[in-house]
């Protein structure tokens, strides 16, 4: 790579981690500023460090190659109802490419020691330091609300510190990948023994913080492979350190609640034991989702339509008041979106190109690099990390990187092939970067109105959105009314917009319809499934609007309605 190509790419790849330092958290897309900043980030460097050919591991090649191929099939059969949500997954596929062949682009061939390339080092230095000021934003948040104005993200009353990633567990992995990328520069002489300590335990106290369950599998995989590969790794940090972490997460996670007990007079999150006792709305969701994916075992309902497998199953089990866009588990989610067949094949083979880099590991770059894949691979059995770009296009670098230091089986690719990579991703990014602010600027003036805040509009959406084609139909069903004697198509329109989005408004109108054109069935189906998918305030305010309805369409009245659950 030139000297000024090198520059660049080192800047970008520094600056690339700031995807979690961004405090904008908005519907429909509640993680796109950070997303987009990452997936834009990428866009960017990618023509700077992929410049000749490049290599890709067999495995993962076939397992985009297969994932695109699904989705593709999947929209132009109807079982993904929208381009635009099949225009999303292909970004997210294609940014994990894209990040692979960069990472392999960037990997240095030498020995174990030899010096770490610039641009690695970049992106390893920016990783750390991202992670280092997260965890100095929920320290803000948990001792002094408020005190960086517009950078942070208020903490609500009585919730875990959770950076301005938003969210407590995305905390713990990315602070959990910051120790990582802390590890990785120690183990190369680029940070002094004391620095490394220091912001090892600044991290780890971000981990605890988070009241995170997730930290405890990650820092116990840790350990134990460290100790597993002692042998043939020459890791510094060691694995005693890494022990020496571990213990340090459990003290500052035992004290945290006499903390804040002390500080506050009341609790802040969970203590070793609720962590390990508790496991939340997660195991009545897979057991929803399992039964969701039974029912439609072969091919399942297309990527992101987890929404529209939970209306299918959740009226059939009890009420659960949470309505999920993804199933808490990446094995879960890919047999929802592609069956079981596919689904368990495409997990097996996640799981063996994890067990096959460790095994095949004879360098502690490729040690290091797939323990934060790995870290992310724990948290997404247990949530959806997968599904934020913030995560993936480093770890898709990374992943990339470890690769060149492991002796698997590989694709070259040449360079016109690898620049044409690059292209399609970006022909397919850009037009989304491009549209999405005014998607989220009409999603908020729809929400408006809505709320009765906003005059209801005269007419339709005059300016379609040409690549979020979803938010489309949002926008046409809030304008649409459920009345006797509608066409079938209307009908059957009206059930996938109510499957894919699964708003309790949006639920609610299509049962009316249902029952005002003689699905007296469909219609009880859906609202059951409204009460169990949604909190108790939803379901009572839909048992209101239901004594309305049925003053005014008599014939709603045998339309049987969920019954109030016992407080």
């Amino acid at each position: 790579m030139k000297p000024i190509a090198e520059r660049i790419a080192a800047g970008l790849l520094f600056l690339l981690p700031a995807a979690w330092l961004i405090p904008n958290h908005y519907p429909p897309w509640l993680s796109a500023w950070s997303d987009g900043w990452a997936l834009l980030t990428l866009a960017l460097v990618a023509p700077w460090v992929i410049k000749g050919t490049a290599k890709i591991d067999r495995l993962w090649l076939t397992l985009l190659a297969v994932a695109a191929s699904s989705v593709v099939l999947q929209w132009a059969t109807g079982r993904i109802y929208y381009r635009g949500d099949a225009h999303l997954v292909l970004i997210y596929l294609s940014a994990f490419a894209v990040a692979l062949l960069c990472g392999s682009s960037m990997a240095d061939d030498g020995p174990s020691d030899a010096k770490v390339p610039p641009p690695a080092y970049a992106l390893l230095s920016g990783l750390a330091m991202a992670a280092v000021l997260s965890v100095g934003v929920a320290l803000e948040q948990w001792l002094a609300p408020g005190t960086f104005g517009l950078w942070s993200v208020d903490r609500p009353p009585s919730s875990r510190p959770f950076g301005n990633v938003a969210q407590p567990n995305h905390l713990s992995t990315l602070s959990f990948i910051g120790l990582v990328a802390v590890a990785l520069l120690r183990q190369y002489r680029m940070l002094a023994s004391g620095t490394t300590w220091l912001a090892a335990v600044w991290l780890v106290a971000g981990m605890a913080a988070s009241g995170s369950r997730t930290a405890l599998l990650q820092l116990g995989a840790l350990c134990v492979l460290s100790f597993a590969t002692r042998r043939r790794l020459l890791l510094s940090p060691g694995p005693s350190t890494c022990v020496a972490w571990g213990g340090v997460y459990l003290a500052f996670t035992a004290a945290w609640s006499s903390v804040n007990r002390l500080l506050f007079g009341f609790d802040l999150g969970r203590s070793v034991e609720q962590a390990l006792q508790s496991g939340g709305t997660r195991p009545g969701h897979w057991i929803t989702l399992t039964d969701a994916a039974l029912r439609e075992p072969w091919f399942g309902y297309g990527w992101t339509q987890v929404s529209a497998a939970q209306m299918r199953a959740a009226g059939d089990h009890a009420p659960i008041g949470e309505h999920i866009a993804h199933a808490h588990n990446v094995v879960l989610d890919l047999v929802i979106w592609t069956g079981i067949p596919l689904g368990v094949a495409m997990s097996c083979a996640l799981l063996f190109w994890f067990y096959r880099t460790l095994r095949e590991c004879r360098d502690p770059w490729g040690f290091w690099s797939t323990m934060a894949a790995l870290g992310v691979l724990i948290h997404a059995l247990l949530e959806y990390p997968h599904t934020y770009a913030y995560f993936l296009v480093p770890v898709g670098i990374l992943c990339g990187m470890s690769g060149r230091r492991v002796p698997l089986p590989a694709v070259r690719l040449s360079a016109r092939a690898a620049r044409m990579a690059v292209l399609v991703y970006a022909v397919i990014f850009i037009p989304v970067a491009i549209e999405y602010p005014n998607a989220e600027a009409a999603f908020r003036e729809l929400r408006m109105e809505a709320a009765r805040i906003s005059p209801q509009p005269q007419h339709p959406v005059t300016d379609p959105h040409l690549v979020l084609t979803q938010l489309n139909q949002l926008h046409r069903f809030a304008a649409s009314r459920a009345q006797p004697d509608m066409p079938a198509a209307d009908l059957a329109w009206m059930r996938q917009v109510a499957g894919r989005f699964g708003y309790p408004g949006v639920m609610l109108r299509y049962a009316t319809a249902a029952g005002l054109n003689g699905q007296h069935a469909e219609a009880e189906a859906t609202l059951r499934s409204l009460c169990h998918m949604h909190p108790a305030p939803r379901c009572a305010e839909m048992r209101d609007a239901w004594r309305e309805l049925t003053t005014r369409y008599p014939e709603l009245r045998s339309i049987s309605v969920p019954p109030e659950q016992p407080s």
